[in-house]
C-alpha cells in the first residue's frame, strides 16, 4: 500500500485551523454570528481544497454542522480538538474514500496527544503569518466568496 501524506499532516492541520481560527478571532471576530460560524470558517479556510472547487468533496454545510456539534458537545470548553478530529477525519476520508471513516477516526484519537499538543502551542506561539493573514483577509473581501460567507452566517 503506497504511503499516504495525510498521516504526516494530521499535525498540520490542527495548527492551521488554530491559526485561522485565532486570526479570524483576534482581527475579525465582531463579523461572525457566534461561535460555531468562527469554527466553520476556520475549518473551510483549512479544508479549502475539499470544500471551495466545482468538484467539491465536502461542503460548506457539512463543515457548519461539525461545528455546531463541536461547540454544542463542548459546552463552555475548548471546542477546537473536536472540531479538528473531525475535519481531519473527513478530509482523510475525502481523499481516500476507499479507507473505513472508524479507522480513520481512531487514528486519529491515538494521535490526539499531539494535536491538543499541537494547538496548545499554536494558541501560545501564533502572532501572524503572512499565509494566514492574507488567507483570511482575502476569503473575508473578495466577491467570489460572498456566497460561502453567507452560509458561514459572516457579516460584510
Amino acid at each position: 500500500m503506497p504511503s499516504n501524506p495525510f498521516r504526516k499532516n494530521y499535525v498540520r492541520i490542527a495548527e492551521f485551523v488554530t491559526k485561522f481560527y485565532l486570526e479570524l478571532q483576534r482581527n475579525h471576530g465582531s463579523r461572525f454570528k457566534d461561535e460555531t460560524s468562527l469554527l466553520a470558517t476556520a475549518g473551510v479556510l483549512t479544508a479549502q481544497d475539499y470544500v471551495l472547487p466545482a468538484n467539491a468533496k465536502m461542503s460548506v454545510s457539512e463543515i457548519v454542522k461539525m461545528a455546531d456539534e463541536a461547540v454544542h458537545n463542548a459546552k463552555g470548553a475548548d471546542p477546537l480538538f473536536p472540531f479538528i478530529l473531525e475535519l481531519e477525519t473527513r478530509m482523510e476520508l475525502a481523499a481516500s474514500p476507499h479507507l473505513d471513516r472508524q479507522q480513520i477516526h481512531f487514528s486519529l484519537i491515538m494521535k490526539g496527544e499531539k494535536i491538543i499538543k499541537a494547538i496548545e502551542n499554536t494558541k501560545k506561539k501564533y502572532k501572524a503569518e503572512m499565509l494566514v493573514v492574507a488567507g483570511a483577509d482575502m476569503f473575508l473581501q473578495e466577491a467570489e466568496f460572498k456566497s460561502v460567507r453567507e452560509m458561514l452566517n459572516i457579516a460584510d
